[in-house]
């Protein structure tokens, strides 16, 4: 029995040991609520390859994304990725980015030495708050554009409705355009972009809405409110909406298709409530390798 004993003490005292309490510590730091937030974009308009990722990028000095570490910026894409909502952070002002292309390095501090080539550097001006910075050009600065968080006080809707953004009904977006006619000419034409849902009007006839006014090349549309109809019943709710773009005079926006002819520019994605979108118009408009395309980046 006191063998037994013994036994049972040695259980109780490693039951103890193992429970006691230790405290997890994670490498956090609290955001300043001055804090320059930015996602960042690559939208030069070339061929979508691993060669011509950008394999680290370089903010104000300090390594924020790399191959190794938060992820490759890949053309037509953008950082930080992996999830919705996440953003990069910077004291406001002025903010150098540079790109390396083949990155690797050895050392630490004063001893760093970097590997690579550098394929960009350049600055741009962000402000406190959220926005998107977008790179179309290794020869140019960055163009930057607000992102509108939070989302419910910039809603532009037309025509407005009874719809609000706490309603089970509604999804926001807005379109960038960073078009180009070919590599190193922007898009020459404003665009006028619309967006409908399945709704008809007394003609039967499908009702187009306005997005804003026309837009150029690096610029934003407002964020706009669409109505999403539940497609099915048992789910978080979803609908195919549709977009179509016109220019300034009222005439079709064409862009040149896979099989080199000039057709109207259109596009459709399946949409879900609650959430906001950033769509972007990039590429080539006129020819058919790397052509335009209308990129999607959850928002939130």
């Amino acid at each position: 029995m006191k063998k037994l004993s013994f036994i049972i003490s040695l259980l109780t005292i490693f039951a103890l040991v193992s429970c006691e309490k230790h405290e997890i510590l994670y490498d956090t730091h609290d955001l300043a609520d001055q804090s320059a937030e930015f996602q960042l974009h690559y939208f030069e308009p070339i061929t979508s390859a691993a060669s011509n990722y950008i394999d680290s990028v370089f903010v104000n000095g300090v390594l924020y994304s790399s191959v190794n570490g938060s992820g490759q910026l890949a053309t037509y894409n953008g950082v930080p990725g992996g999830a919705t909502g996440r953003f990069f952070a910077v004291a406001p002002g002025s903010v150098k980015f540079t790109f390396y292309r083949g990155y690797w390095s050895e050392g630490e501090g004063e001893n760093e030495i970097r590997h690579g080539i550098v394929v960009y550097e350049n600055v741009a001006t962000l402000q406190k708050g959220k926005q998107n910075v977008f790179v179309t050009d290794l020869n140019e600065a960055p163009i930057v554009i607000p992102n509108d968080f939070p989302y419910k006080d910039k809603i532009h809707r037309d025509p407005p409705t009874a719809a609000t953004y706490d309603t089970d009904s509604l999804a926001t977006g807005k379109i960038v355009n960073v078009l180009f006619e070919k590599p190193g000419v922007p898009c020459q034409t404003k665009i006028q972009c619309q967006w409908r849902n399945d709704a008809k009007d007394a003609n039967g006839d499908y009702i187009w809405h306005d997005m804003g006014t026309p837009i150029g090349f690096g610029e934003a549309t407002p964020l706009c409110g669409f109505i999403v109809h539940k497609t099915a019943f048992n789910s978080s709710g979803y609908q195919t909406l549709y977009w179509r773009f016109l220019k300034e005079d009222g005439s079709v926006f064409t862009y040149t298709n896979a099989s080199g002819r000039e057709v109207a520019f259109t596009d459709y994605w399946t949409t879900y409530i609650g959430r906001s979108y950033l769509y972007m118009l990039g590429g080539n408009r006129g020819q058919s390798t790397n052509r335009m395309t209308m990129y999607r980046w959850t928002a939130l």
